[in-house]
Formats: C-alpha cells, sequence, structure tokens
C-alpha cells in the first residue's frame, strides 16, 4: 500500500515505455560512437606506433644481449 502512495505521488519515475519513446527520440542520430561498428573503424597499425615498436626492440635487443648473455673469459 505504501508504495503504491510513493509511486503515485513521485513525479520522478517514468513508465517503460515513455522511457523508451524518449530515449529513442535523444539517442537516434548517426554521429555517434563508431567505437562498436567495426564497418567505420579505420584500420591499419600507425607509423607512429610502428617506430615505437621499433624503439623497443632495439632498447631491449641492446639491454638483453649487454647484461643478460655476459661472456665468459
Amino acid at each position: 500500500m505504501k508504495e503504491d502512495q510513493l509511486i503515485n505521488e513521485s513525479t520522478d519515475n517514468l513508465s517503460d515505455e515513455e522511457f523508451l519513446k524518449n530515449y529513442e527520440k535523444h539517442n537516434k542520430t548517426e554521429g555517434r560512437s563508431n567505437r562498436y561498428n567495426k564497418e567505420k573503424q579505420i584500420g591499419g597499425i600507425k607509423p607512429g606506433y610502428w617506430i615505437f615498436l621499433a624503439f623497443v626492440f632495439i632498447a631491449c635487443y641492446f639491454l638483453f644481449t649487454k647484461f643478460l648473455f655476459v661472456s665468459v673469459p
């Protein structure tokens, strides 16, 4: 009984149908994020990332050969 009174007195509550209508009205734009739309995403790896990977590879190669594989006299 109290729950019904609280629901009826509250002006903030929307029915499910009203919420869905408002949501669809405000969120049906094509300019939204393409995070989950694989067709609109730009493919490939950027050149800056390749340069970063090359630098990391060279640094790791130098450090491992210098300090890990120490030559024994």
